[in-house]
């Protein structure tokens, strides 16, 4: 698998420590705290939208069963409401109706707004996940973890609804696979200065996030 690598953000200025991108313009970013006893963490999903439609996620395993799933799409509620839904998902099959809502342990998602948005071409979300590192996701703070990166190019059945079906990625021939991230690598001192962007402009509320204007940068 490739290695994730650091990148800065030009949207809201973080330094992720341990990033990923394809070249098809599907973008992961993770921060970790310093500290090994916090079970949160801050990520960011980029991927290109058809049509406006799509959604982009990751998944804490080596294939995309069995482990949390963190997803984001543009909800269809327009740039001056909710215009992107992130939800934890997890898959227990390979089959659509496979991909439910993740209730094994408490995970809350609280975006940051100035990277959380829909454009022209991506969808954009920047969000602080808490309790995010379970026995379902990373279970050290430190060692190497892979993961798994998916995206599709078309809508949701039902994007305004939190609790939709997530849409077929592999139709459009969509990239997906894994990368390893060095979690040791991925710890950042200014963890608590950018999780506290959460509560800079519309923060968004658990599960959502309010979309702004802005560009994404690797």
């Amino acid at each position: 698998n490739p290695k994730a690598t650091p990148y800065s953000d030009a949207s809201t200025g973080i330094s992720f420590p341990a990033g990923f991108h394809d070249p098809s313009g599907y973008q992961f970013g993770m921060v970790l705290p310093s500290s090994g006893s916090s079970t949160d963490m801050i990520i960011q999903l980029v991927s290109p939208l058809k049509d406006g439609g799509g959604w982009a996620g990751v998944d804490f395993g080596d294939s995309m069963t069995g482990r949390l799933l963190l997803v984001a799409w543009p909800n269809g509620k327009g740039s001056d409401s909710n215009g992107v839904t992130v939800a934890p998902r997890i898959a227990n099959g390979y089959k659509q109706a496979d991909t439910v809502a993740y209730t094994a342990n408490p995970v809350t998602l609280t975006t940051i707004a100035k990277g959380t948005f829909v454009n022209a071409t991506h969808v954009s979300a920047t969000f602080v996940c808490k309790g995010c590192m379970t026995s379902d996701s990373l279970t050290t703070s430190g060692g190497t973890q892979s993961l798994s990166y998916a995206y599709s190019l078309l809508a949701n059945p039902n994007p305004g609804d939190v609790n939709t079906m997530i849409s077929d990625h592999t139709t459009q021939n969509e990239p997906y696979g894994g990368f390893d991230v060095d979690l040791a690598a991925a710890q950042s001192s200014q963890y608590a200065s950018y999780a506290a962007m959460v509560s800079a402009g519309n923060g968004g509320a658990s599960g959502t996030g309010t979309a702004t204007a802005g560009n994404q940068t690797a």
